[in-house]
């Protein structure tokens, strides 16, 4: 290249630069992303080994190299950025009337508009971790971390007793920060998907298949909230049950508040008396009330979960809880969202064994979505890299 052409590009970007992004930012920046980008530009363009025509006053020649997108592409991002300051979360963006369906005009008066990837500190500026990347939607009001496992995952093959196989899910952020940023959300959840043939997540009592919460505790639940960690149950089942919910009064004597193992032992003991219709099950103190009838419903209740004596299950066995504890010679599936906010992100899954041929099984994790308000803060061109 020329140093004609070069210097003409050079003086264009730093158009663009004084002109579009410099005015939007603070003034400790400016020269940093002038430099920053003057020298990336440069260097591209160095590498891109273009030849001048004959006559050379080529300047205005269209330049089509990967390497010029790339620069623009970033540019955009640094405009996008530079318009910040100190911008809030995804959450606060959407509140304030960013969103990629507003007008040009005002777009250009508030701030961010295009959906995509930025880097929040969600532990505070310039304190503990380095900020991290997630994905916004801003018509969501969401902000996502991902991790490696995003993709359907068939489990290896074991033969060394229940949960031999596990997969580990690597975030693309220190643990520390996924949990401050949960901690500030107010809700966050992940899909979780188990797809078996002739491999149940549970059956005669023993468990083969659970996932660990961010501290390595194995969980048995694929859908919803619960905090008992022996508690087991998929999507299909939950329907029958109301979390959160106590069936208050209309208890039977003798049987208020005793002890169980868990919500299906309080289910086994209203089915086994005539004169139950009705239970309501304490997950923390795992204790069972058996009722006569579901007159005074109190909501709400975060530790009580109620349901009725025979349950209408949409399980492929009415007599299961999980779809795959059907033990059947076909593909099916469990598929849930974990909302256990005190449980997340889901850190492994594990399932074993699968050691016969014919017996296959698969999972899909999704990415950890939080909603709520955190602080996205401010950040150089450098990190768009």
């Amino acid at each position: 290249m020329t140093p004609r052409i070069e210097a003409n590009i050079l003086q264009q970007t730093r158009q663009i630069m004084t002109e579009e992004i410099i005015p939007h930012i603070s003034e400790q920046m400016k020269e940093f992303i002038r430099q920053t980008v003057t020298s990336e530009v440069s260097q591209a363009m160095s590498q891109m080994q273009l030849e001048p025509a004959a006559d050379e006053p080529i300047v205005t020649q269209t330049i089509t190299d990967d390497k010029v997108l790339d620069i623009e592409d970033r540019l955009e991002k640094c405009e996008e950025l530079g318009k910040l300051h100190y911008v809030r979360s995804c959450e606060d963006l959407k509140s304030q009337g960013v969103s990629k369906n507003r007008s040009c005009e005002d777009l250009k008066s508030q701030g961010v508009s295009k959906n995509g990837e930025y880097y929040v500190d969600p532990d505070g500026n310039g304190q503990g971790e380095d900020p991290i990347l997630v994905s916004c939607d801003f018509e969501q009001g969401t902000t996502s971390v991902h991790h490696n496992v995003l993709n359907q995952t068939e489990i290896p093959r074991c033969n060394d007793g229940p949960g031999c196989s596990k997969i580990e899910l690597l975030y693309e952020a220190p643990m520390s920060q996924i949990r401050t940023l949960i901690d500030q959300s107010v809700s966050c959840s992940q899909e979780i998907r188990f797809d078996c043939l002739l491999a149940p997540l549970k059956q005669y009592g023993e468990n083969f298949g659970w996932w660990t919460d961010y501290q390595g505790h194995p969980k048995y639940f694929f859908d919803g909230n619960y905090t008992s960690d022996a508690y087991h149950s998929c999507a299909c089942a939950n329907d029958c049950n109301e979390d959160n919910t106590d069936y208050y009064g209309n208890d039977i004597q003798n049987y208020i508040g005793f002890k169980v193992s868990d919500m299906s032992a309080c289910i086994s003991e209203c089915q086994s008396h005539d004169d139950c219709n009705y239970w309501t099950y304490r997950k923390s103190t795992e204790q069972c009330w058996l009722k006569t009838a579901k007159s005074d419903v109190r909501r709400g209740r975060t530790v009580l979960i109620s349901g009725p004596k025979n349950c209408q299950s949409q399980c492929i066995d009415a007599d299961e809880v999980c779809n795959c504890n059907a033990y059947q010679n076909s593909w099916a599936s469990d598929e849930g969202r974990i909302t256990s906010m005190a449980s997340l992100p889901v850190k492994s899954f594990n399932y074993g064994p699968i050691e016969l041929e014919g017996k296959d099984a698969k999972i899909f994790v999704g990415p950890l979505i939080c909603s709520g308000k955190h602080r996205i803060k401010y950040l150089p061109c450098k990190y768009l890299q």
